[in-house]
């Protein structure tokens, strides 16, 4: 009895040192290695204030009370485990061979560095070097221990000026390599099919510097816009090998999305010299036959968008480069159109196009008087009627960023940044698509250093990033279910102190600590490994993994020299055991890449009982229905210590959900009252026809209409509106998509609409002279009543290869993958003026202009992937 009682207590001991910093084991014949549990420390706490928009919905709030449960002895236990594991194999040295290897690039110390994965399954790597117009390229093989300089079976690849590594978006195995010549007018273009194991150089008789459009479906279509005068769009149907002229006078151009993805936009300009920059006669043209012939279908456009369904376009009113602009919108590729309905701005404020996602849009509008804040809007179904989400949504008007953020790993959830009255910044999320949002709730057992105020876990982005905060913006991916990584404090505003590491596992539901200060991240293995590399340091010589979720973490430490970081890498995709930590060495700044194997480490292949059942928004009141859908995923228990594998799929079970009243919003010209829809007659915009309000359904209630993407059945009906057949409503030209788009359409052309009476739902006959005096009538009322929408421009990204640039000195790594970008340069320009100084307030990060850092010299990283067509 005696001894048992010593076991527990000596257990609990262990347990104690583990929550209070961490367990140390040392050997002197071996790396250190570290298992971390942390406890919550004290954080600073800031006063706020404001409240979260709501959209004008019938969905009620609620407080979704989920908690993260405090570090068990079982968990501990389990963590004392997995150390024990990686403390016996690191004995091994066939291991410490097998699980680590240094690259050093046969001893390259060029300025700048370019690498993308290729092969059939993203096995290799293509890397290129350059230097003062010099550049070399090799290729590694499929284990990454190996690279082969390559440049001498590339004809004369290696003597451009400038060479530029491309990736195709949909093709694993074509690699482009572009090159240029400060006193050339045409570009060399290098083409691989065969994941870089041949090329072959192909002339172009147009300079190229952009980025190359593929498009999303057929990989051996791709566009190239020329950057001689004038412009040009060129098309190749053999993914690059030959290429056609297929539209001059090209401004900008792309693929399109949805429905429209075979098209091809254009914004033309009949420029008649290099200096002309008349906007106002830009053209926007579209092509159905890949370029064969055009159609023109708007003047007077200042630039246009595309995603999902959506074609916008941002116009101007008059016939001046200083006339405001507004916003036109088609979902049929541009053969009709309509002025969005959003309330009237002036030409020095701006808007955003953020995400476009499951036939819906968020659209920042900003605010008058260059606060650095706006509204954030979402919009119906057919992107012409916008509800209001999230007030005071920050934007600042000095720098094109935000702090939007979509999570990936799961549907409906997004985080934003909101501006306070005192100009401090909290965290909200929302996790039904913008319907409502509230700020996160602080993980359990974090302690707040003013436990008078409320305190939430407050979330680190783009913005902190650019005003000098070490951190990484959040990290999600589709194929790690629930997970997502994040920087921040627990406090009632942003901090401008190193923030920490914290985890969430349930789609940022709940949350918990899990590395003290900044590291830079990865999530590997579809979640199933998630690796660290501390960010408070340039020479971090250690590498920190967990296998159960962020709880328990082993650090290794993987060099002994003072390598400066530029980039922790895995392959497209997350799926990969194998990482990849590049640098260069201080002294001669050679680089450096240390390949970290861990399925040396991890080598057991999952197995049914290594799998759990679990169900998203499972935390609502809604039993985990979300947008008239309940999905049930299998993944990986967190104490599982096996591996999901590259060829592992998600699986994942869908369920339609039984309607709410939370599926429902009102429709435009329509206000909540009492959980009831009712006229809103404060709108003195004429009622919107029911034909274009955006329904889904064939019979919908009167005043009500689900919001959009939503999947649900039966259930809930408004008992108190009235039924309209949209079937016998909504016929011949009464829909949507009536006029031609050969016809310039104007605001109201083209959308003869049904006239909705009370207790009159059909049309039974067509009256020539009804149909006259109702088209008359309305087209007047538009005249006389229609507001101003006034915008600045569209933001779009298109099909192209994404980067991730790294600088030697002063940075962290950043990715266009995800849509953002961190350079260590940072300039903040209003009104041609660069501000000075950085603002602190009470120790939170207020909304004011950040001291630019000193620039510097030195080389820069890119790394080529894959990425999605993403509207911004």
């Amino acid at each position: 009895m005696a001894v048992g009682t010593l076991a527990i207590a000596l257990l609990l001991t262990i347990v104690v040192v583990i929550r209070c910093g961490g367990l140390t084991v040392s050997n002197a014949d071996r790396p250190a290695l570290l298992v971390q549990r942390f406890a919550q420390t004290p954080l600073t706490a800031i006063d706020g204030g404001g409240d979260g928009g709501q959209r004008a919905s019938l969905r009620r709030r609620r407080r979704r009370e989920s908690v993260v449960p405090s570090l068990s002895v079982s968990e501990s236990v389990e963590c004392i485990k997995i150390e024990g594991i990686f403390e016996e194999r690191t004995k091994e040295a066939k291991f410490i061979e097998s699980f680590k290897h240094e690259v050093h690039l046969n001893g390259d110390s060029k300025s700048s560095l370019q690498l993308a994965w290729t092969g059939i399954d993203y096995e290799r790597m293509i890397v290129v070097t350059s230097d003062f117009g010099t550049s070399t390229i090799y290729l590694g093989d499929s284990s990454g221990k190996n690279f082969i300089n390559i440049s001498h079976t590339i004809e004369k690849a290696g003597e451009h000026d400038e060479l530029t590594l491309q990736k195709h978006t949909n093709d694993s195995k074509a690699v482009y390599l572009v090159g240029n010549s400060l006193l050339g007018s045409a570009s060399v273009l290098y083409v691989s099919l065969d994941g870089a194991s041949t090329f072959q150089r192909i002339p172009l008789e147009f300079s190229l510097t952009s980025s190359l459009l593929f498009h999303t479906t057929r990989p051996e279509l791709v566009l190239a816009i020329s950057v001689n005068f004038p412009k040009s769009l060129y098309l190749s149907r053999d993914k690059g090998l030959t290429w056609k002229k297929i539209k001059s006078n090209v401004m900008f151009g792309k693929w399109g999305t949805g429905p429209s993805v075979d098209e091809i936009f254009v914004v033309t300009n009949n420029y008649t010299n290099f200096f002309e920059t008349d906007s106002t006669t830009n053209c926007l043209e579209k092509s159905r036959d890949l370029g064969a012939s055009w159609s023109l279908l708007l003047h007077n456009v200042y630039t246009f968008g595309v995603g999902d369904k959506f074609l916008y376009a941002s116009m101007y009113k008059e016939s001046s480069p200083f006339s405001e602009r507004y916003l036109k919108v088609s979902t049929d590729g541009g053969s009709t159109w309509n002025d969005v309905r959003l309330p009237t701005i002036t030409q020095e404020r701006f808007y955003s196009i953020l995400d476009s996602n499951e036939g819906q849009l968020f659209l920042h509008v900003d605010e008058p008087g260059d606060t650095g804040r706006g509204i954030l809007y979402t919009s119906d179904a057919t992107g012409i009627i916008f509800s209001e989400s999230l007030k005071n949504h920050l934007y600042p008007n000095y720098e094109d960023l935000t702090d939007f953020y979509r999570v990936q790993s799961m549907r409906g959830v997004y985080i934003a940044s909101q501006l306070m009255p005192d100009d401090s910044i909290r965290t909200m999320v929302t996790f039904d698509r913008g319907g409502e949002w509230e700020p996160i709730k602080r993980p359990d057992g974090a302690p707040c250093k003013d436990e008078s105020k409320e305190c939430y876990l407050q979330i680190h982005n783009l913005y902190s990033i650019r005003r000098g905060i070490r951190a990484d913006p959040p990290l999600s991916v589709p194929n790690a279910v629930g997970i997502i990584l994040v920087h921040g404090h627990v406090a009632d505003a942003l901090q401008t102190t190193d923030p920490d590491v914290f985890v969430s596992s349930d789609g940022g539901y709940s949350w918990r600590l899990a590395l003290k200060g900044p590291h830079h991240y990865q999530i590997a293995d579809h979640g199933g490994l998630l690796v660290a590399v501390p960010a408070n340091t340039e020479t971090p010589s250690v590498v920190k993994f967990s296998t159960d979720e962020g709880r328990c973490w082993i650090s290794y430490n993987y060099t002994e020299k003072a390598i400066i970081y530029t980039g922790l890498l895995i392959e497209p995709g997350n799926r990969d055991m194998t990482v990849a930590i590049w640098g260069y060495t201080q002294t001669d700044r050679i680089w450096h890449t240390h390949i970290l194997n861990f399925s040396k480490i991890i080598d057991r292949k999952c197995e049914s009982g290594d799998y759990e059942t679990w169900v998203p928004h499972q935390h609502n009141d809604a039993d985990g229905c979300l947008l008239g859908q309940k999905e049930t995923f299998r993944r990986i228990k967190a104490n599982s210590w096996c591996y999901n594998g590259k060829t592992y799929q998600v699986d994942k079970t869908t369920e339609v959900c039984q309607c709410t009243v939370d599926d429902y919003d009102c429709d435009y010209g329509f206000k909540r009252e009492n959980e009831v829809c009712v006229k809103d007659t404060s709108v003195s915009l004429k009622e919107i026809d029911i034909c274009f309000r955006g329904h889904e359904e064939k019979f919908v209630p009167m005043g009500y209409h689900k919001i959009p993407g939503d999947k649900c059945s039966g259930g809930f009906l408004p008992d108190e509106a009235r039924l309209v057949d949209l079937s016998q409503v909504c016929s011949g030209d009464s829909l949507p998509g009536a006029s031609s788009s050969n016809s310039m359409p104007k605001s109201q052309h083209g959308r003869t609409v049904a006239k909705v009476f009370t207790g009159i739902f059909a049309i039974f006959s067509v009256v020539l002279i009804v149909i006259l005096v109702t088209y008359l009538a309305k087209k007047y009322q538009f005249i006389k009543k229609r507001p101003s929408y006034r915008y600045s421009s569209i933001r779009c990204e298109d099909d192209e290869p994404a980067a991730v640039v790294t600088k030697r000195k002063g940075t962290s790594l950043f990715e266009d993958s995800s849509d953002e970008e961190v350079p260590d340069s940072i300039k903040y320009v209003v009104n041609g003026k660069q501000p000075n100084g950085h603002k602190v307030v009470n120790g939170h990060i207020p909304l004011s202009s950040a001291s630019a850092s000193s620039a510097t010299t030195s080389v820069k990283a890119k790394l080529i992937e894959s990425d999605d067509d993403l509207l911004e």
